[in-house]
């Protein structure tokens, strides 16, 4: 069962809201799987919920593109195709170099290569790979830490959606000692690129880099990678 947060006393519409932030960390973190039926009962039980609240969240989540609400089979949480991972990698690089290119002309316009440090420091990412931390953590806040900075909330929303099937991707590929030396080497040049102020250096540097992870991650049973 999901550990959940008391939800007594709430209000339906913050209910909802709750129930909405607990289902997809549940799915983020990947207590359901692709494919899986998402029984409303077992949600009403588990999040500590009425049944309204539940189908509310579910529909916002079928919204966001988590879920797939199926006729006659319910809620399921939704399976991305390899085409469909291969276009959202290539989204992403897209927008996710967009949020580096923005951070570098923040950095720039205020002559503040400190602020970013600082914002990366306060996370735990002081160095890369930060000592103690999972790779996958440190890995989501340096992306979270990009995306915050640039200071664009519709590119955030966007980006926040659009990451959950990409880090079960991850949870369910190899991701070796080499892979992580070779993530945290890029993270770390578009850090270089953002601290100099160099917008057109760190969009190059984070594309690159998501390039690089999309060209291991999505590789079918066997393919070589980059195939």
């Amino acid at each position: 069962m999901v550990e959940s947060s008391p939800v007594s006393g709430t209000r339906p519409g913050n209910m909802s809201a709750v129930v909405v932030a607990q289902l997809r960390d549940a799915i983020l973190d990947g207590f359901y799987a692709p494919g899986q039926r998402l029984i409303e009962n077992d949600l009403i039980a588990s999040f500590g919920s009425s049944r309204g609240p539940v189908r509310e969240a579910l529909r916002r989540l079928a919204a966001e593109g988590v879920v797939e609400l199926v006729p006659n089979r319910g809620a399921i949480v939704k399976r991305l195709s390899h085409k469909e991972l291969v276009d959202l990698f290539r989204m992403c690089e897209t927008l996710e170099g967009l949020a580096a290119r923005t951070c570098a002309e923040r950095v720039r316009a205020q002559q503040a290569p400190e602020a970013f440090a600082q914002a990366l420091a306060d996370v735990g990412l002081s160095t890369l790979p930060p000592p103690g931390m999972s790779f996958p953590e440190a890995n989501r806040l340096f992306h979270q830490v990009l995306v915050d900075f640039s200071q664009n909330a519709q590119l955030k929303t966007t980006l926040d959606q659009m990451r959950i099937p990409l880090v079960r991707l991850q949870f369910r590929a190899a991701i070796d000692a080499e892979y992580q030396r070779a993530s945290m080497a890029e993270h770390r040049q578009v850090v270089a690129a953002v601290l100099a102020g160099d917008p057109v250096a760190a969009e190059t540097a984070m594309r690159n880099h998501l390039e690089q992870a999309g060209s291991r991650l999505l590789v079918r049973p066997g393919e070589e990678p980059g195939a």
